[in-house]
C-alpha cells in the first residue's frame, strides 16, 4: 500500500497546486506561471532518472524565469 502523500494523485492535482502556490509566492497571475512550469517539467521530466525532487526543482526555474521577465510587474 502506498503512504506518500500525492503518489495517487493525478499529475494534474499536484502540478495544480505547485502552480497555485508559486503564483501566490511570486504575485503574479496563476496564467502567467502556467506555461512556463509546464515547459521547464517537461524539459527536466524527459530527462530525469531520480523525480522525487523534480517538483522542486521545476519550481526554482520557474522563479528565476519570472524574476528575469517579469510580466505583470510582480
Amino acid at each position: 500500500m502506498n503512504s506518500k502523500r500525492g503518489e495517487n494523485e493525478p499529475d494534474w492535482i499536484q502540478n495544480g497546486s505547485a502552480i497555485e502556490a508559486l503564483a501566490r509566492d511570486l504575485h503574479v497571475p496563476v496564467e502567467e506561471i502556467k506555461e512556463p512550469y509546464e515547459m521547464v517539467l517537461k524539459e527536466l521530466n524527459e530527462n530525469a532518472k531520480v523525480k522525487v525532487y523534480l517538483y522542486l526543482l521545476v519550481g526554482r526555474k520557474v522563479r528565476e524565469i519570472i524574476k528575469e521577465n517579469p510580466v505583470s510587474g510582480g
